[in-house]
């Protein structure tokens, strides 16, 4: 940020004064952690020679690293974690965690938490930070969240500091209040996503104050006139009022004693089945992606195939005697049946009791491009406790690392080739 703002001969006497000269421009190793201290010096040095107050400059930074994360080509991970400026930051812990166990297990990172604003603002909700720092990087965290807010979501926000982190209060706090959209200028990436849908802003009140407030929120609304299966309209119950209900009125509370609520929760992409092969119930997410409606009386050999294991039919024998192994299925290339631009992996768990069957299954997605393609969100569309979401982040570092060595191995040609043409302009003038 240094060299790119201010110069190369600025970050030069910087590090010269920070006891660090000997170590080359661009030469810090990187996914290493460095030495608090010596890092402290050098911002130090930084900002003596630039005039600035350490934590403007602080802020600056973590806006220039939102920029640069996009310009190393995470940009498909921001755009996964979340469709909410408040769901991304809650999303950040497991970041942190992830980068952690498979970069470097000596990084320190801090603990984050969202929680609702007291005071029922619109638009506004507290953002909790505390780190084994203290507030030393504080202000590189609000610089993050603001350019987080610009660059993935297109809306200013400003952050009103409550409290600081210390001996009377855990954590750092600040009120999150949305001030507009702002027209953001776009970073190179390696890939556009600019039309991803889920990048919006939705600072909004969480639904736990509108049960002690006289007024509800749009989105409580919504979300009470939306608990019903969209497979079969089963209305969702707490478990105080599930005995109340009538056990012949769903079929899952047969299965394992779970509700339709706790199980689509769970498993969003289930597919529950009579031993008939008529589906009695289908998860909500896989619901929402299929592209034509669904008859409560359809048999589900002819919306999907079995691809593996592949000697593995349609019958009910052959399913009890595959479910220990694992399945794929792809649905059909019927006309009439429902449309997935991608297979379903997972298992088969029969119900002897009630003679039925579930497929747990979860999109064969491997990429957050393909999850952006293809409309899934980071936050929603894979269950919490699935290991899918460490293998698509593994594979999203895995492709960064080689795209940013690609990118140094290019700049250490150019510069080769620009040193070759200068002694070959040396010679000739000579």
């Amino acid at each position: 940020m240094v060299i790119e703002n201010h110069g190369t001969d600025v970050y030069v006497q910087a590090k010269a004064n920070a006891k660090c000269g000997h170590v080359p421009v661009g030469g810090w190793p990187s996914l290493q952690k460095y030495d608090d201290e010596l890092t402290v010096k050098l911002v130090k040095c930084i900002c003596t020679i630039l005039g600035e107050e350490i934590p403007t400059f602080l802020e600056a930074f973590g806006g220039y690293f939102i920029e640069l994360y996009v310009r190393r080509g995470y940009s498909d991970l921001l755009a996964c974690n979340g469709g909410t400026l408040r769901v991304f930051l809650e999303n950040v812990n497991e970041m942190h965690a992830h980068l952690k166990a498979t970069i470097c297990d000596s990084f320190v990172f801090p603990c984050i938490h969202c929680a609702d604003d007291p005071e029922n603002e619109e638009g506004c909700f507290l953002l909790l930070y505390r780190s084994p720092r203290g507030t030393l990087l504080a202000p590189l965290f609000v610089g993050v969240v603001k350019a987080a807010a610009r660059v993935q979501f297109e809306h200013s926000v400003e952050m009103q500091l409550l409290w600081e982190q210390g001996d009377r209060n855990k954590y750092t706090t600040w009120r999150v209040r949305n001030t507009g959209p702002v027209v953001s200028q776009e970073v190179p990436v390696e890939t556009s996503l600019a039309s991803h849908s889920d990048t919006r802003l939705e600072c909004e009140t969480a639904a736990t104050h509108a049960a002690t407030s006289p007024r509800q929120t749009d989105e409580t609304k919504q979300t009470h006139a939306s608990s019903r299966c969209p497979f079969t309209n089963i209305e969702l119950v707490s478990p105080a009022k599930e005995q109340q209900v009538d056990q012949e009125s769903t079929s899952y509370h047969n299965f394992g004693g779970l509700s339709y609520e706790l199980l689509d929760k769970a498993f969003p992409y289930h597919i529950k089945f009579s031993n008939n092969f008529v589906v009695t119930g289908i998860g909500r997410k896989l619901f929402e992606l299929l592209e034509k409606p669904l008859s409560s009386s359809q048999d589900i050999r002819d919306w999907f195939t079995i691809e593996f294991p592949g000697y593995c039919a349609w019958t009910w024998p052959d399913l009890l005697r595959n479910s220990s192994k694992s399945f794929e299925i792809a649905t059909t290339s019927s006309i009439e049946a429902p449309r997935l631009p991608f297979n379903l992996v997972g298992g088969i768990y029969p119900e002897h009791s009630d003679h039925s069957a579930v497929l747990l299954v979860q999109p064969n997605i491997t990429s957050l491009k393909d999850m952006v393609h293809f409309g899934l969100n980071w936050g929603s569309s894979i269950p919490n406790h699935s290991f899918q979401r460490r293998l698509i982040m593994l594979s999203e570092n895995l492709k960064s690392e080689v795209y940013a060595k690609n990118q140094s191995q290019v700049a250490a040609q150019n510069e080769r080739q620009a040193l070759e043409m200068k002694r070959l302009f040396v010679r000739y003038i000579r």
